[in-house]
């Protein structure tokens, strides 16, 4: 996990729903949200995030998150 990651994973881990705003498709009332990190291989091909809808919403799509952060320097 590269020093991104843990940077949004400590900010969805507590609040999953905070990916909301960034979502504007999304229906206004789609709370509730489950964030994971799961490794898909054995590989450690790792997504950056993973967003359930919660188990009472299954119409919700699952949303999966890929962080990129570049430093200021670098632009």
């Amino acid at each position: 996990m590269v020093a991104s990651d843990k940077l949004f994973y400590w900010l969805f881990q507590y609040q999953p729903d905070r990916i909301l705003p960034l979502l504007p498709d999304l229906p206004a009332d789609a709370r509730g949200y489950r964030f994971s990190a799961p490794v898909l291989k054995e590989r450690e091909y790792r997504l950056d995030g993973l967003f359930l809808p919660p188990p009472e919403r299954p119409e919700l799509p699952a949303l999966i998150l890929e962080a990129q952060m570049v430093s200021r320097r670098d632009r």
